[in-house]
């Protein structure tokens, strides 16, 4: 009978523990709110999040989804919204990433080992599916993880406020030095604008930051909003001959981007007897787009063919042309006499940052 009743307090004792236990430890209630503008489509949303149920809500859209880790930043592009969390592993905490299609409805995840602060924002994805955040401890390094592993890390040799990825391609870094575009193992620096982060995409190519003033952004880059000023006009390269498209020094063919070799030889008034094109590799070129470093021979004398911002001589602008300018822009690679004419786009005499916009609206 003493036992059973030293048992009996035994127990009593122990469930009083437990709802002093349950009374004294606070409840963690994970909330944020968070506004954000789609690039591609200039529609603003409001998302809220609270005890792992997130709401994504529009003038026509009013969405629902659960996730059951914290949420600590967010972004959206062409109706894909990327939330940053984190989880325990192994007694840390690492960063993990969903994402929701807002027309397709569809949630997907990415785990990754990358060691998190519980607070942190920095973070971007692009449309690839390449996750960047801000390494912890450091906060001028990036690192990219992508299919299970991190594949590059970056050193931008500045103290990083935020990434963004608002257009789905170019991710860019507000430091304290100003605004970089990172690409595969390297950064450019593009513009000394110094907006107070945190910035948000307000629509119609602007950028708002924390304190209202207002920046535009191009391809990647936040530029200050320049004065209005008295328009220049555009004066050719000593040329002795011009169409539209095409303009011929004493050594050289300035050709616009998309022109064929058919319509090289019509522009001018030859035949393919008359105007003869060949590749970089000395092979002869009848039809296609010409490029850059290609070789036009007319009435015995050799032109070598420039096209403003085609850089490999393929004859087409795209993602390689941008990471060549970049490469130059860094030094690790040095251009040839035709790359240097073409990397010039606004033909000013230098190769610059500028360039590096101007080539990202072409492709």
């Amino acid at each position: 009978m003493q036992n059973l009743l030293i048992k009996s307090i035994a127990m009593i004792l122990t469930l009083l523990l437990s709802i002093t236990m349950l009374v004294l430890t606070p409840t963690i209630v994970y909330a944020a709110q968070f506004n954000l503008t789609d690039y591609c489509t200039d529609i603003p949303y409001s998302v809220s999040v609270k005890e792992g149920i997130i709401h994504i809500q529009s003038e026509n859209i009013n969405e629902e989804l659960i996730i059951d880790t914290p949420v600590t930043a967010c972004s959206v592009y062409s109706g894909l919204f990327t939330f940053l969390t984190y989880t325990e592993y192994k007694g840390d905490n690492v960063a993990a990433c969903y994402c929701f299609d807002i027309n397709t409805k569809k949630i997907t995840s990415v785990s990754t080992r990358l060691p998190i602060y519980t607070d942190e924002t920095r973070f971007a994805v692009d449309n690839e599916g390449k996750f960047y955040l801000i390494e912890r401890g450091n906060n001028c390094v990036v690192n990219c993880f992508y299919n299970g592993n991190v594949i590059y890390s970056v050193d931008i040799n500045s103290h990083i406020y935020q990434l963004m990825c608002i257009d789905g391609t170019h991710i860019t870094a507000i430091t304290a030095e100003g605004v970089y575009i990172i690409d595969e193992n390297f950064a450019v620096y593009i513009s000394d604008a110094v907006p107070v982060t945190p910035c948000t995409y307000t629509g119609k190519g602007y950028i708002a930051d924390a304190q209202g003033v207002e920046f535009t952004y191009e391809s990647g880059g936040i530029f200050v909003i320049p004065e209005p000023t008295a328009s220049s006009e555009y004066t050719e390269p000593n040329n002795q001959q011009q169409t539209t498209d095409i303009s011929i020094s004493n050594e050289h063919f300035y050709v616009t981007f998309g022109l064929t070799v058919a319509k090289l030889r019509n522009s001018l008034g030859y035949t393919k007897e008359e105007l003869i094109v060949y590749k970089i590799d000395g092979s002869l070129y009848n039809q296609g787009k010409v490029g850059t470093g290609m070789k036009a021979v007319l009435a015995g004398k050799e032109y070598i063919i420039i096209v403003l911002g085609e850089l490999t001589g393929e004859g087409n602008i795209n993602s390689k042309d941008l990471k060549l300018m970049m490469k130059f822009l860094t030094g690790e690679e040095k251009p040839n006499s035709s790359q240097k004419l073409s990397a010039d786009i606004n033909c000013d005499g230098i190769i610059d940052t500028k360039d590096l916009l101007s080539l990202s609206k072409l492709y």
